[in-house]
């Protein structure tokens, strides 16, 4: 049957003609798309402390293998890292290089790379639909609010992400070729395998299962004749891909026998797959339902436009080309025990393609659209009017204060992507929308100073280097166990992690080395608030250590301190004991 998909675009509603060049001139809409994500995703990336757990493994694990001129494997804390590939840790090395070792230099090519997606959205646009429809894409790729959080993080996602849109771009050129074309040509299998490598250096296999589900999935939607020959082409690529893995691989397994593939595959792909991450309740294909409706903000109030197709989609090749890409890692994922948003963020491309398939600015047409529209605006409304008030009302006082400041960015820019965004985007008013955009951006900014000024590891590595500290010190960490301790403290001594206070004490009781630490001793956390304990505005520690830590250090040998702050890896409120031996302590000879 015809496809459809090749009806005539409506003019552009902006009707600006500059909009028109910087579209169809390649370099200009790169050059644009590059100003946008630098104005959307650069605040935040210098004064944002490393957030989570896998944040500073992966900065610390770079500067590791740079110190040993190691390639091929990864260490963290003098240990093996196994957990992905190396080809984020290769790239952040030249930022490092470049601007030494810093947040912003380890997160930098995580800003690239979700700057080379929009590139290649916008390339992929052009080619399925036009130019004006590319670039659209590849702005609101960059406005996503899941890529305004991911796109500022120190980890691999968002190369594997750009990883996989240059796989669906390759196996577009081969689908979408001219018809006198019989094969795909020996450049876009080139491009196939290219991308396929880069994938798998990215984030393993993983990379490779998204764009074959999705080829499949588009195939079997469409109702016209189905090329299952690219199927065949796909698994070419990997043939002529494996052998450039391999240039890394063998060398990898051979030092480390095997464990590289047990552990980075076995342990945390495989196992992840099986068990809940930090036992959390598994909520199969609900979750990223409902993640996804927040992730795709403000562009989730409009996915009618994107998802709901008229009459005859099946004949289009290109709307199930990007329907199959969408839907894939929601069935990849769906079952998948440990459940994190940003997982299927490699289908948010396609969603863009979609929602600017025709050229123009998505409409709410209907009044199923419209309550859509109403109801996601609705929604989000209320959570960040509710998390206002609570925020005001909330007993955040002294050295909790700045939690409150920390709310009220949050519940604003909850109002701000769910509310502001839509409404300035259905009515049109892009000058708004922009500057919204801007403001949110900022938001990351003054958020990330505000938990690096409550954040307790910097505190306590900031007490270690101001009391001179010596370089060969052991460290160990008892309860807060965080690996930011190790990136932030910079290498200076080597660190022991664990939560037997008991057996902790005892180290700090023997001799033969200058020793230093972290206890925790009380832990407040945000999943064990219940509301008798808001109604009475007391909140309870969930945990409580200081009997068996306080007292028990050799106060003529050691200082303490007592910092309090959020430990965003865990979000929760702790309290800490940092430690260290004193210079003037005169060990026994």
């Amino acid at each position: 049957m015809a496809d459809r998909s090749a009806s005539f675009l409506p003019p552009s509603p902006t009707g600006d003609s500059w909009f028109q060049r910087v579209a169809h001139h390649r370099g200009w809409s790169a050059l644009a798309l590059l100003l946008l994500a630098a104005a959307f995703l650069l605040p935040g990336t210098a004064s944002l402390p490393l957030m989570d757990r896998d944040e500073p493994r992966f900065a610390q694990a770079t500067w590791e293998m740079m110190e040993r001129g190691e390639w091929a494997v990864p260490y963290f804390n003098d240990e093996y890292r196994f957990d992905k590939p190396p080809l984020t840790y290769w790239w952040m090395r030249v930022h490092y290089w470049i601007f030494g070792k810093t947040e912003f230099a380890a997160r930098l090519h995580t800003m690239l790379a979700a700057w080379l997606t929009a590139v290649v959205t916008a390339a992929l646009g052009r080619r399925l639909f036009d130019a004006r429809a590319g670039l659209l894409a590849g702005v609101a790729w960059l406005s996503l609010l899941q890529v305004f959080v991911h796109g500022r993080l120190c980890v691999a996602d968002m190369p594997m992400l750009l990883a996989v849109t240059l796989c669906m771009h390759a196996l577009a050129g081969m689908w979408f070729r001219p018809p006198e074309q019989l094969a795909p040509g020996r450049g876009w299998l080139a491009y196939l395998v290219g991308a396929l490598t880069l994938g798998f250096l990215a984030k393993g296999p993983i990379a490779w299962a998204v764009p074959l589900l999705g080829l499949i999935l588009a195939l079997l939607l469409y109702r016209g004749k189905r090329p299952w020959i690219l199927v065949a082409w796909f698994w070419l690529a990997v043939l002529f891909a494996v052998p450039l893995i391999g240039l890394w691989g063998v060398p990898a397994l051979l030092s480390t026998k095997g464990a590289f593939w047990q552990v980075g595959i076995g342990e945390h792909v495989v196992k992840r797959g099986a068990e809940a991450f930090n036992g959390r309740i598994t909520v199969p294909v609900v979750f990223y339902l409902v993640s996804a409706f927040i992730s795709l903000l403000p562009w989730s109030a409009f996915a009618p436009a994107a998802l709901c197709q008229r009459a005859g989609w099946r004949d289009s090749r290109r709307t199930c080309f990007l329907l199959g890409w969408f839907i894939a890692p929601f069935l990849i994922f769906g079952f998948y025990a440990t459940q994190l948003p940003h997982y299927i963020m490699p289908g948010f491309p396609a969603f863009c393609l979609l929602l600017f398939s025709r050229g123009h600015w998505p409409e709410v047409e209907g009044g199923g659209a419209r309550r859509w529209f109403n109801a996601v605006v609705g929604v989000f409304g209320l959570v960040g009017v509710v998390v206002l008030a609570f925020t005001l009302w909330a007993p955040f006082s002294g050295e909790t204060a700045p939690l409150r400041s920390l709310l009220l960015l949050i519940s604003g820019g909850v109002l701000t992507a769910g509310v502001a965004l839509p409404l300035a985007l259905r009515f049109r008013r892009l000058g708004f929308a922009l500057g919204a955009l801007v403001l949110l951006s900022l938001a990351f900014h003054e958020g990330g100073s505000l938990i690096r000024s409550m954040h307790p590891g910097i505190a306590a590595v900031e007490f270690w280097k101001a009391s001179g500290v010596p370089e060969k010190t052991k460290f160990r960490a008892s309860g807060f166990s965080e690996p930011c301790l190790v990136f932030y403290q910079d290498a200076n001594g080597s660190w022991k992690m664990g939560d037997n206070d008991e057996r902790t004490l005892e180290w700090f009781a023997g001799e033969g080395s200058t020793r230093a630490g972290i206890f925790l001793l009380r832990e407040w956390q945000f999943d064990d608030v219940k509301w008798e304990y808001l109604t009475r505005r007391d909140w309870p520690p969930s945990q409580d250590r200081r009997e068996a830590i306080l007292g028990k250090l050799d106060p003529q040998r050691y200082e303490t301190r007592t910092v309090r702050g959020y430990n965003a890896a865990k979000t929760s409120w702790v309290e800490c004991l940092v430690v260290w031996q004193r210079p003037d302590y005169l060990r026994p000879e």
